[in-house]
């Protein structure tokens, strides 16, 4: 019984280190300053085993890559940006977009979809959250398991994305 309490408290204490191995990373201010100055609400949405691999602002927008550990799942990148009133697919709404892409919306989530190639974004507080770059032809399950990670994503501190 004992013995089984040990293994419990060491594989506890390993995902807590897995999941928060880069708290103890140094903060890299400047970036933490350019996260904030975007005006978008930071999160971390993981999905699957994926790690951030890199963080950087472009255009007022934050972007998260990830990489993944398995080798059998593509890398992936969140794009945060201020949220858009009206149809998130734009003014040409859901439906064939002029660039021969598929674009849905419904109430604050955006599916877009190009040849083997998926987005997908969820309307949060004033940020929109977009899980780009996904490989959707060989993953059919990758869209529910996309808006299940951006639903349960929590707002993290700047800080937190400028430690990697």
């Amino acid at each position: 019984m004992i013995g089984a309490v040990v293994v419990l408290v060491a594989a506890g204490v390993l995902l807590w280190q897995s999941r928060s191995g880069d708290n103890d990373a140094p903060v890299d201010e400047d970036l933490a300053s350019r996260i904030t100055a975007t005006g978008v609400t930071p999160y971390d949405v993981r999905l699957g085993k994926a790690d951030i691999d890199e963080v950087r602002v472009e255009a007022g927008s934050v972007l998260v890559d990830y990489d993944h550990t398995d080798e059998d799942r593509h890398a992936y990148t969140l794009v945060l940006s201020k949220a858009p009133s009206g149809d998130l697919c734009g003014a040409q709404g859901s439906g064939e977009q002029d660039d021969g892409s598929t674009c849905t919306s419904e109430d604050d989530r955006m599916s877009s979809t190009f040849e083997e190639m998926g987005s997908f974004s969820l309307r949060r507080d004033g940020t929109l959250l977009t899980l780009s770059n996904l490989v959707i032809e060989s993953d059919p399950g990758i869209e529910e398991r996309a808006f299940t990670a951006l639903e349960a994503a929590e707002p993290v501190p700047a800080d937190d994305l400028a430690r990697h």
